[in-house]
């Protein structure tokens, strides 16, 4: 008899939780639809809409980030979804954002153009009950439910000991002079020259002087070329061995000024892809390092914690996307064997080519292997 008893009060408090949690879910929210009877039904990928905006999309970076919402898009079904892009304008990413917000988006993508100045609209978003992610960056004070981002500290502490070890084998006595363009409007790039200068602070590094350095401001109207015109101009001495830079397009436009002029400054950059490979094998004594970001992981994970959270799952707040160093050596090693070729998932692909989209799924490892086989050094690896 006591059995009987435990089985029904059993099944009167299992009637009692699921009347419960059908009474949380009247209302409805972005994870799913709410029917008459007050049950919640998860939406169909076809059902869902998603919202992305893009602080900037000029550049490979950009581009790479668009082309890999779109897959991602693809592979999970999803087939509504509006994409824009504030070229690195905060006040007018954060009115984008806005316009997403009257559209209630099941979720919404963020590349930040400049945290600090879209934290107020991605708040609004997140408060708003849309559930929001962040690719390349973060927005600080804002509930996003997850962000996936390069670790610029280490980037610039990568790219700063690579090109200090240069300069010290270079110039073996003797104060060297270097300059540096640093991005301190976005929070997130602004922690690559804390890296740098936390390589600088070491004692082996001592000899190396920051002489000039200048912030870049996407809303001013001076230029990278514009400020190292006026260091080489005032440089007379040419004390300036080499520019640290914190994005690779600084650099290019740096070689447009020194290339022929004054071929002993070396650069560094950030970011990777196809312009920034032919630029190091043109110029592979002066461009000698980049960091090639995993910028078509970065949404690729992202959409798929989107397709987890709204189906009720666990996602990660915060995950470090891993990153490569990319020496002009290695450049130079892919491009010797450029035209040889591999298949990877189930393509034909040159060894310049896997290059060229080393952060999609395979393609590095294609690319160690084809350089393994030709004697040549396997060092695609993320390492940052």
């Amino acid at each position: 008899m006591k059995k009987k008893v435990y089985s029904l009060l059993s099944v009167l408090l299992v009637i009692v939780m699921i009347a419960a949690l059908a009474g949380c879910t009247q209302g409805g929210d972005s994870s799913g639809t709410t029917t008459d009877t007050g049950t919640t039904t998860a939406k169909s990928a076809d059902e869902l809409y998603f919202a992305v905006s893009l602080g900037w999309m000029e550049n490979a970076s950009g581009q790479r980030q668009k082309f890999s919402f779109e897959s991602a898009f693809a592979e999970n079904g999803v087939t509504n979804f509006d994409i824009v892009d504030a070229n690195y304008d905060a006040k007018k990413q954060s009115e984008q954002i806005e316009a997403f917000i009257a559209k209630k988006p099941d979720a919404l993508f963020i590349t930040p153009s400049d945290p600090v100045g879209i934290a107020e609209a991605t708040k609004k978003a997140a408060e708003a009950g849309i559930k929001v992610f962040c690719s390349d960056g973060y927005v600080p004070g804002a509930e996003v439910v997850s962000s996936v981002m390069f670790d610029n500290y280490a980037g610039g502490m990568a790219t700063m000991k690579h090109l200090g070890d240069l300069l010290l084998e270079k110039y073996p006595s003797g104060d060297i002079g270097i300059a540096m363009i640093t991005l301190p409007s976005n929070e997130g790039w602004d922690a690559r020259e804390h890296g740098a200068d936390y390589i600088l602070s070491q004692e082996k590094y001592s000899r190396i002087k920051v002489i000039q350095e200048w912030p870049w401001d996407s809303t001013g109207a001076v230029t990278p070329t514009d400020t190292i015109s006026s260091w080489m101009a005032a440089d007379t001495k040419k004390e300036i061995k080499a520019i640290w830079c914190a994005w690779d397009g600084a650099a290019f436009e740096g070689l447009a000024v020194t290339a022929t002029t004054r071929p002993e400054i070396m650069y560094t950059g950030s970011d990777g892809g196809e312009e920034c490979y032919k630029k190091m094998q043109q110029y592979p004594e002066q461009f000698v390092m980049t960091l090639a970001e995993s910028v078509y992981a970065m949404p690729n994970q992202l959409v798929g914690y989107a397709m987890t959270s709204i189906n009720g799952g666990r996602v990660p707040r915060i995950v470090m996307s891993a990153g490569y160093a990319i020496t002009s050596d290695m450049i130079l090693d892919v491009y010797s064997i450029k035209d040889k070729t591999t298949t990877v998932n189930g393509e034909t692909k040159t060894a310049w080519e896997l290059a060229l989209d080393y952060d999609l799924p395979g393609y590095t490892d294609a690319l160690n292997e084809v350089l393994e086989k030709n004697g040549l050094d396997p060092g695609w690896v993320p390492e940052i």
